[in-house]
């Protein structure tokens, strides 16, 4: 399929455009932190994420209205013209896959760098929303509340500060736990045995005062959730979202199966994640 020039003069015009949204940023954060008579100081790096940000992102946001407007909306193939253009002036590192579903039919899709279309991918933190999603379905069934102390269900928990820690807190990265742990990663043991090394674990700020996030907090929670239902995790997560939302692409076991954890993986572009057994 062609694609006409213009549009991809537009896509160039736009980047460069976006390269002095960059500037523009960049001067305005100078002028707010640097009023005019004191010494100019640097940005702060959340501003320069920011600028950068807008530079980098928004040729990617473009591709969508310059795909419309070269196809109708069934037709999305003049997208890989446009991305593979779009790498050439902004190298990417890494690989990804594009699917657009339209009306419960697939109208694009496609896979770019290392992966196929068959390709299993771990979906990382987005795991967290499919692991709240089962925590509250049992809350919903009245099985967990989410006031409930750790220390209530694993009994190893119920000692010291530490037994003040809820699932609530273990969900909203407020109870006191590191943000990382060798456990969470430790494909040799069961999300069990996980939560009863994390519990040796000393702590990194008292229970419900600040805020870190990470995925230690939530391997405990999917630990919680296993000895209160009696399955493991995965079993949970296929019963309670995977089978009733057909999510047929998307399990806790994609990478091996000799533990259970909370932690997803994806199955080709068919679905957006790929879950181990990992809660975080």
């Amino acid at each position: 399929m062609s694609v006409r020039k213009p549009e991809f003069a537009a896509v160039k015009g736009w980047s460069r455009s976006a390269s002095r949204a960059e500037v523009s940023a960049r001067e305005l954060v100078d002028e707010a932190i640097s009023p005019p008579g004191r010494p100019a100081r640097p940005a702060p790096r959340s501003a320069t994420i920011a600028a950068t940000m807008i530079r980098d992102l928004a040729p990617f946001v473009l591709v969508c209205s310059v795909a419309a407007a070269q196809a109708p909306c069934h037709d999305l193939l003049a997208i890989t013209a446009i991305r593979q253009d779009l790498l050439v002036a902004f190298p990417v590192t890494g690989s990804s896959c594009v699917q657009v579903d339209q009306r419960g039919a697939t109208s694009y899709r496609e896979a770019a760098g290392s992966f196929t279309l068959q390709t299993v991918v771990p979906i990382a933190s987005a795991t967290k929303t499919l692991s709240a999603a089962v925590l509250m379905s049992l809350v919903d069934d009245g099985d967990l509340s989410l006031d409930d102390t750790v220390g209530h269900w694993l009994p190893e928990w119920n000692n010291g500060v530490r037994a003040s820690i809820t699932l609530r807190m273990c969900f909203t990265h407020t109870a006191g736990l590191p943000s990382t742990h060798p456990a969470v990663g430790d494909d040799s043991i069961t999300l069990r045995a996980a939560a009863m090394q994390l519990a040796n674990v000393p702590l990194s700020y008292a229970p419900g005062t600040a805020f870190l996030y990470g995925g230690v907090s939530m391997h405990v929670a999917g630990a919680v959730c296993e000895v209160a239902a009696g399955q493991s995790w995965n079993q949970l997560f296929q019963q309670r979202i995977a089978t009733p939302l057909g999510m047929t692409a998307t399990d806790h076991g994609a990478f091996g199966t000799r533990r259970t954890r909370a932690s997803p993986a994806a199955h080709g572009p068919t679905s957006a994640t790929s879950p181990r057994s990992w809660t975080c």
